[in-house]
């Protein structure tokens, strides 16, 4: 995973709802054959809690739902990355539905392919 800061944004629940979460700008700038992983618009209803972005489908909350990605054969991964797999948060219900295995992802100026799919999980 990446260092540096964070962006405040929403999360869209499988049934919907807004809720807040916390991103690094390379999670929004993510595209999935084409499509940005762009936060959902609306606005967020006051007091709820923030979604779990990284926490394992046994914590209590919102587990965001995520894609695993990999690198092709003989790909080439960013600078600073050992070419391991990646764990990026889905922010949108509709891009999730569209992105299929072995989809094409490009994350900071690589290309990947979506290895698997991981659901929302609500605790």
């Amino acid at each position: 995973m990446s260092a540096g800061s964070f962006i405040d944004t929403a999360y869209e629940t499988d049934a919907g709802e807004l809720f807040p979460c916390r991103v690094q700008p390379e999670t929004l700038a993510a595209t999935f054959a084409g499509t940005a992983n762009a936060a959902p618009s609306g606005s967020i209803p006051p007091g709820r809690p923030s979604v779990r972005l990284r926490q394992g489908k046994r914590s209590f909350g919102i587990i965001a739902r995520t894609v695993t990605v990999k690198l092709p054969p003989n790909g080439t991964p960013p600078t600073g990355y050992t070419g391991a797999n990646l764990v990026i948060p889905i922010l949108d219900a509709t891009l999730f539905a569209s992105i299929g295995r072995n989809d094409v992802v490009v994350y900071l100026g690589a290309t990947w392919r979506v290895a698997s799919k991981s659901s929302e999980d609500i605790r």
